[in-house]
């Protein structure tokens, strides 16, 4: 509950965000995309058994980003939780328990090109192999 509630603030600050510096319009569009995209059904919400579950979400994310607990991701949920600061220093702190959120192949590591939310500089910083895949063990994780 601790998680969700920060990820309501990092929401919250991302609105701010957004509001009083305005993201890129191009950076918009391509949430909006990749947003569209997995919104199956069109009805303007993610829900678990479409887009999110396609891409391999697991469901412990979707409920991360489904801030007011309602079931379904909305675009300003989406667009708040993905560029907030705050979701980046929570992503990069990368406690168990976001590690396991963000696993969504459940394969025990975090793949660079499709699972990992953070800066890359803090991918990189813990990738010691350099394969492109974090480990818990890279992420400083006591083994399941």
């Amino acid at each position: 509950m601790g998680t969700k509630v920060l990820l309501a603030f990092a929401l919250l600050l991302g609105s701010c965000a957004a509001a009083s510096t305005g993201l890129a319009d191009e950076v918009i569009d391509r949430f909006r995309l990749t947003f569209d995209n997995m919104d199956f059904n069109r009805n303007g919400a993610l829900e678990p058994d479409e887009g999110p579950a396609a891409y391999g979400w697991k469901s412990g994310l979707f409920k991360l980003k489904d801030l007011d607990d309602d079931g379904r991701i909305t675009f300003p949920e989406y667009v708040g939780w993905t560029a907030s600061p705050r979701t980046r220093w929570l992503v990069d702190a990368l406690s168990a328990e976001v590690f396991e959120a963000l696993d969504g192949d459940e394969d025990g590591r975090l793949a660079r090109a499709d699972e990992w939310l953070g800066g890359s500089g803090a991918f990189e910083a813990r990738d010691a192999d350099r394969d492109g895949y974090l480990t818990r063990r890279e992420a400083g994780l006591p083994p399941v």
